[in-house]
C-alpha cells in the first residue's frame, strides 16, 4: 500500500538526493548537485519547504520537491523514471497527490522538466494532468571563445541593424514592457502554448525572479511606433554568467535585424561586465532563433522536455 507524506523541511538534503537522481550519477556528483541546488535556491530566497515522500511497505521509495517562484509558478523536481523506484502507475499516483496538494494554492502553472528519453516520467506526468509544451534546447556561449568574440565585436556598418537604438529598462517603462511582451506573443515560435495562461504581471514577475535582476541588463529597442523588441538578462548568483530569461520582437519589426542587434548588445554588455558566459533556453521548433544563436556561437549543452499543469484551465487550455 502506497501513501504520500509531507517531508520535514529539515530533510531537504535527503529529499533532494532522491529528487535529483538520474540513476547515472556517482554519489559525490549527486551530493555536489544537491549542494549547488540548495545554494542557488538560498541565493534567490526561494523556499525549499515543500517536499513529499512516497512510502510503500514503510519504506521511502521516492521523493519530490516543489519550488515556488514569483509569477504564480512552481517547478516540480522529480527523479528520472528509472531512478524513482516506482512504475508508471505508481509515479503518476505520486505526482497526482502532489498536484492535488498544490491545487489549494494560488498557482497558475506547475512545471516539470524531464529527460527527453524518459518515457516513464513523461507518461506518469500525463497521468497526473500535465501536457507537453515542447522540447527545449539549452544553449551556452563562452564569451572568451574566438567565434563568439568575432561575432559580437563585428562592427555595424549600414544595413538594418545600424539604425536600431538600444537602451536599458527603467521602472517608468513597466507599461511599455507589458504591452511589448504581449505583442511579441503574436505568431511566436517559442512555446506559443504558454501565451495567455498567466497575467502579464505574473509573466514579468517570473522574469524578474529568474536569477538576480538588474534593470540595466534588460535591454530594449524602439522605432517610430514605440518599443520593437527586448532581451532580458538576469545573473546566475553562483557563477559569472547571465541568462537570457526572455527575448522577443514585435511582429512589425521581425526580420529587420532587431533580434540580432539585441543579442549582440547583450553579449557586449556581458563582456564589459566581466561575465564569461551567457546561457538561454529555446524552443526546439523555433528555427529562426536557433539559427541566430548558432551564428553567434552558442552551443547546445542539453535538451529537456517541458511539461506543464495548468490550474483552473478551461477546456481549450487543457488541450495544449
Amino acid at each position: 500500500m502506497m501513501r504520500i507524506e509531507p517531508a520535514d523541511p529539515r530533510e531537504i538534503r535527503q529529499v533532494l538526493r532522491r529528487a535529483l537522481a538520474t540513476g547515472h550519477q556517482a554519489e559525490p556528483e549527486l551530493e555536489a548537485q544537491v549542494t549547488v541546488f540548495i545554494q542557488y535556491a538560498r541565493a534567490l530566497n526561494m523556499p525549499l519547504d515543500e517536499n513529499w515522500w512516497c512510502i510503500a511497505d514503510e519504506r521511502r521509495i521516492c521523493a519530490c520537491t516543489c519550488v515556488t517562484s514569483p509569477g504564480r509558478t512552481a517547478m516540480l523536481m522529480l527523479p528520472a523514471g528509472a531512478a524513482s523506484g516506482l512504475d508508471e502507475s505508481g509515479l503518476g499516483e505520486f505526482i497526482s497527490a502532489v498536484v492535488e496538494a498544490k491545487s489549494r494554492s494560488n498557482l497558475a502553472l506547475l512545471q516539470c522538466l524531464t529527460q527527453p528519453e524518459d518515457r516513464t516520467m513523461t507518461a506518469a506526468l500525463r497521468r497526473a494532468g500535465f501536457r507537453e509544451i515542447t522540447l527545449l534546447e539549452y544553449l551556452d556561449a563562452d564569451l572568451n571563445s574566438t567565434d563568439v568574440r568575432a561575432w559580437m565585436d563585428t562592427a555595424i556598418r549600414g544595413g538594418p541593424e545600424a539604425g536600431i537604438r538600444v537602451f536599458p529598462y527603467s521602472q517608468g517603462m513597466h507599461k511599455d514592457l507589458s504591452e511589448l511582451i504581449a505583442a511579441t506573443y503574436a505568431g511566436s515560435l517559442d512555446c506559443p502554448q504558454l501565451a495567455d495562461l498567466r497575467t502579464m504581471e505574473d509573466v514579468i514577475a517570473g522574469h524578474r525572479g529568474a536569477g538576480l535582476f538588474d534593470p540595466r541588463r534588460w535591454l530594449f529597442c524602439a522605432d517610430g511606433d514605440g518599443p520593437s523588441g527586448c532581451i532580458l538578462l538576469n545573473e546566475n548568483p553562483l557563477r559569472p554568467a547571465l541568462e537570457v530569461v526572455y527575448m522577443g520582437v514585435h511582429p512589425r519589426a521581425r526580420r529587420s535585424g532587431v533580434g540580432r542587434r539585441l543579442l549582440r548588445e547583450a553579449l557586449q554588455l556581458a563582456h564589459r561586465e566581466g561575465i564569461s558566459r551567457v546561457t538561454l533556453a529555446v524552443d526546439e521548433r523555433n528555427e529562426p532563433a536557433r539559427r541566430l544563436y548558432q551564428s553567434a556561437g552558442f552551443k547546445r549543452i542539453m535538451r529537456r522536455r517541458a511539461m506543464v499543469h495548468v490550474f483552473g484551465a478551461s477546456s481549450s487550455e487543457s488541450k495544449i
